[in-house]
């Protein structure tokens, strides 16, 4: 044996000695040393059982319980993902108003919740909070078990039943809104918002899991917990100030309306041919006659801010031009100014919409005859205002404004009287398709006013969020006519190029086409063809256009062909490029412009002065 491994020589000294003792003891008496060892080890079993039994019973409860535990958690689990299916339905239930589908789903979701909250703080669940690192998802899953009851019984049944049964018939009754059913509905609202903010804000704080079913669950709750909050939000900021919007208690509130006219272009959506009064008490609507007056008055002037001088258009010295400014925000205020000079009525607000708009309004509400005859319905009004009845009444101007007020009128009345009829869905969908296309906007004397307007998407102001980058495209008829009806603009965008700082550049390519033939002058009047004494013949189009930049852009580009010159300005902190065209008929200008916007923004949106026909405006974005 190596000395690495011999044992020590007192060990075994001591090994020897212990084995003669046990030999020696066993000649003497075998029996008794038999017994003896016996004996102990019997003693030694007899310690060793209970333990064993012991532990054996530890590890069938802990077992047991480990898998009640994990049946429970799946149970928890496949609630809270059915909650979470609810979203989506629940988001249309409060889009489209369908206050029936909202109660049930709201219900449904209160028994829900109010069963997991339970599940999750028994006392398997209680104990299992205490364990290491996966005691913290515990709790995470008994926080927002107690969330969800605490919302759904306290917030979202609360408003579901506020508005159970309610029908856009109950708030719309002969052409009168009913304010104090809006107040009524308003009260829930704003008592649930506390309750979603604190409960957003408690799911923002929490940990992140480290079982990743309750990290996706997380992630999941977050954003719809943004987007209803902003949603409910949204409501209780409508619902508190709609009634005095609409007058009421007696408080009359009294609006501008512009009808604009898209055969001849403007920034904001077209020239500002018919302006009108428009009066709400206790929400009954009365809208009065349109005046075409003022466009053509004389000493009345508005004071531009110093850097909107790129707006050279006219629009400080008159009326008539007041809409070539884009951002309604300043377009109302300045009408609102002009009307006050010529009238000296002070306004509450201005509203401004086109012929299309007004055809979207009949499609929902009812088609109409005017006095000389002419049927308008859904489909034909803006080919009727804006362009054939230059045809039938040729440059007579003053049928022109006639024709114009008595469809305003009569549309005006079909609508306030039929709105409580309409489908719900459609008028949710109409009301955004107005916003999107900027043929309906708004401006509101005061702030608290204005800024819900804006919410709502009818404010047309500039997009000053430079993650949400927008470029616009405005135009403006300098042919002194109608000719508009003939203008089409295509838009292409391409797919963004990855700067190595992070940063996107866009290259984006405008086409304006003037589709007018030779055939089609042989039927229209000069009102329509215009007399600006730099046509260069009667197809001539000529256009000035705007660019405004999306906001902290960097516009690395600038070309047309043909050539065009160009100037800028910084409006708003907003780079706006100003330029002029001219097109024969069948002609087009393009423009194209390399557009580089911040790191981390969203891709890039365009949006276009709403033409006159719905067909001429084409907007693609390549890869998407």
């Amino acid at each position: 044996m190596s000395e690495t491994t011999r044992a020590p020589k007192h060990a075994a000294h001591l090994a020897k000695t212990d084995d003669l003792v046990s030999q020696e003891a066993y000649r003497e008496q075998p029996a008794a040393y038999t017994r003896l060892r016996r004996r102990r080890r019997k003693r030694g079993h007899g310690c060793l059982i209970p333990l064993l039994a012991v532990l054996l019973v530890v590890l069938a409860v802990a077992g047991a319980c480990g898998y009640k535990l994990y049946t429970s958690a799946r149970q928890v689990h496949a609630q809270g993902t059915w909650m979470l299916t609810q979203v989506d339905p629940m988001r249309e239930a409060l889009e489209t108003g369908d206050s029936e589908q909202l109660l049930s789903i709201s219900r449904e979701l209160t028994q829900t919740s109010a069963w997991i909250n339970a599940e999750t703080h028994t006392t398997l669940w209680n104990l299992a909070a205490f364990l290491p690192v996966f005691g913290e998802d515990i709790r995470t899953a008994q926080t927002l078990g107690g969330l969800a009851e605490s919302l759904t019984r306290d917030a979202l049944t609360p408003v579901s039943e506020s508005i159970a049964g309610l029908r856009l018939d109950d708030l719309v009754q002969d052409g009168q809104v009913d304010v104090a059913l809006l107040q009524r509905i308003a009260a829930p609202v704003s008592e649930a918002l506390p309750l979603i903010r604190d409960a957003a804000a408690t799911i923002e704080a929490l940990p992140d899991a480290h079982i990743q079913k309750v990290q996706n669950i997380l992630d999941k709750l977050r954003e719809p917990f943004d987007e209803y909050g902003s949603l409910l939000g949204l409501a209780d900021q409508a619902l508190a100030l709609l009634p005095r919007m609409l007058g009421a208690d007696g408080q009359a509130r009294t609006y501008l309306v512009l009808a604009l006219s898209n055969a001849e272009l403007r920034s904001a959506g077209g020239f500002p041919g018919a302006w009108g009064i428009l009066t709400v008490t206790d929400g009954r609507f009365e809208l009065g006659g349109f005046t075409a007056d003022i466009v053509h008055a004389d000493g009345i002037s508005a004071e531009l801010h110093e850097d909107e001088g790129v707006y050279n258009f006219g629009i400080g010295s008159g009326a008539s031009a007041v809409t070539a400014m884009p951002n309604f925000n300043r377009t109302g205020e300045i009408a609102a100014g002009y009307w006050e000079q010529w009238s000296g009525q002070h306004v509450d607000g201005v509203i401004a919409l086109d012929p299309v708009a007004l055809q979207y309004l009949i499609s929902l509400t009812g088609e109409l005859d005017t006095e000389d005859g002419t049927h308008i319905d859904g489909s034909n009004a803006g080919y009727e205002i804006l362009h054939n009845v230059y045809v039938r009444y040729g440059n007579d101007n003053a049928s022109h404004d006639a024709f114009f007020s008595d469809v305003a009128g009569r549309a005006a009345s079909a609508f306030f009287a039929n709105l409580g009829n309409a489908d719900t869905d459609a008028l949710v969908e109409l009301v955004e398709r107005l916003g999107e296309e900027r043929r309906l906007q708004m401006w509101m004397a005061d702030a608290d006013e204005e800024a819900l307007v804006s919410a709502l998407g009818f404010g047309g102001e500039y997009a000053h969020d430079p993650l949400e980058p927008v470029l616009g495209i405005y135009l403006n008829d300098q042919t002194y006519s109608k000719i508009d009806w003939y203008a089409a603009v295509d838009v292409q965008v391409s797919e963004p190029q990855t700067n190595a700082d992070g940063t996107q550049t866009y290259t984006v390519t405008a086409t304006l086409t003037n589709t007018i033939t030779w055939d089609d002058v042989e039927s229209v009047p000069t009102y329509v063809t215009g007399g600006n004494g730099a046509k260069r013949d009667v197809t001539d189009m000529i256009t000035t256009l705007y660019f405004s930049m999306p906001q902290d852009a960097a516009l690395e580009s600038f070309e047309a062909s043909p050539e065009a010159s160009y100037w800028d300005g910084w409006p708003e902190g907003i780079q706006v490029v100003k330029t002029i065209t001219q097109d024969l008929a069948g002609e087009s200008t393009v423009f194209r412009m390399r557009v580089t916007v911040p790191a981390g923004a969203a891709p890039l949106v365009v949006h276009v002065t709403p033409l006159a026909q719905e067909g001429n405006l084409t907007i693609s974005y390549a890869g998407r």
